[in-house]
């Protein structure tokens, strides 16, 4: 089963989620507990810490699932801001080939599309082919597809 931590790590990792929210919700789950773990109480100090240092704390609190099986349940949360804000685009598509990289290009069929959006809206934005506005709306679509299997 997926976890806040690792939902929100990939969120961060796309653009969709700020470290501010991060710090929110590790403050939130310490006052929910009585004797919260130490990597949380680490998480909620790490306001000026590292998007690296982030990712990693946020590592050691979770389940050990895979980014990319966390995607479903993080497009199930986040795809709403993408579609709040076009111009998060380009770092979702960014984030999402940069999720198949490390990988290793070992990506289920289903979310292979994440390969060629990088590619469509640097093509689209430095004008050589295709729009921006449908690039996001295929991105878009495929956040809102994937969202269905969370």
């Amino acid at each position: 089963m997926v976890s806040d931590p690792e939902i929100l790590a990939v969120g961060f990792r796309l653009g969709l989620v700020e470290r501010d929210e991060i710090i929110s919700w590790a403050d939130s789950r310490i006052l929910e507990m009585s004797q919260p773990p130490a990597e949380l109480i680490d998480l909620a100090l790490m306001s000026d810490s590292h998007a690296q240092d982030i990712l990693g704390k946020l590592g050691e609190l979770s389940n050990e699932v895979s980014p990319l099986a966390a995607l479903p349940a993080a497009f199930f949360r986040y795809t709403h801001r993408l579609r709040d804000r076009p111009e998060l685009g380009p770092e979702v598509a960014n984030g999402l080939w940069s999720l198949a990289v490390e990988a290793n290009y070992d990506v289920p069929e289903e979310l292979s599309p994440i390969f060629g959006f990088d590619e469509d809206y640097w093509l689209a934005m430095s004008g050589t082919f295709g729009k921006e506005s449908d690039v996001h709306a295929s991105l878009l679509s495929f956040c809102e597809t994937i969202a269905l299997d969370a």
